[in-house]
């Protein structure tokens, strides 16, 4: 709940929670066919992308926007302006830019997530263990400065950085080549 993202695209911390539950339950239904689950203890979670599952861009849009009029429900707790605000800006900091910077197949760790009590004990490690494979080439984006050092641990480099105009936030877009 803490992403920078999600508190500029959901502003009222109040509706933040039940918001972010309609959009990852459209949004895993989204990508469940493209990408492999990770959980260690219930702890920390993380979805990969595959981009050898990615066969066909067209449908995959087709996909994205049937997923988005599923979650106009949003709408009916923030208003219909805001619930395009937050599509508009889930647009501009999308994976997009790994397109530009990766030629060959990939995978894409995306929405990390490890319980704040159990943050620093080892979950992460063990959950990169499990995802990491050598020759593989892998690319991961955070909103989170603090996160960048973390992940260069792991071997990825800062290759690029996204700022969405008129807010401070910024996605760190990062690739570990092995």
């Amino acid at each position: 709940m803490e992403d920078p993202l999600y508190k500029v695209i959901i502003e009222e911390e109040s509706k933040r929670k039940d918001i972010l539950r309609i959009f990852f339950k459209n949004y895993l239904k989204l990508i469940e066919k493209y990408c492999d689950f990770y959980t260690i203890d219930d702890v920390v979670f993380a979805t990969v992308y595959r981009s050898k599952k990615f066969d066909n861009q067209f449908i995959y849009k087709l996909q994205l926007y049937y997923r988005i009029s599923k979650s106009i429900g949003i709408s009916k707790i923030i208003g219909i302006r805001k619930f395009f605000r937050g599509v508009s800006i889930l647009m501009k900091m999308s994976s997009t830019w790994i397109d530009d910077l990766v030629e060959s197949e990939y995978s894409h760790i995306d929405m990390i997530a490890t319980e704040l009590s159990c943050r620093g004990q080892g979950y992460l490690s063990s959950l990169f263990e499990a995802i990491i494979h050598e020759d593989e080439v892998y690319t991961i984006e955070t909103h989170n400065i603090i996160n960048t050092k973390i992940y260069e641990k792991y071997g990825f480099e800062l290759v690029r950085q996204i700022e969405l105009k008129n807010t401070e936030l910024i996605q760190y877009c990062m690739i570990r080549v092995t």
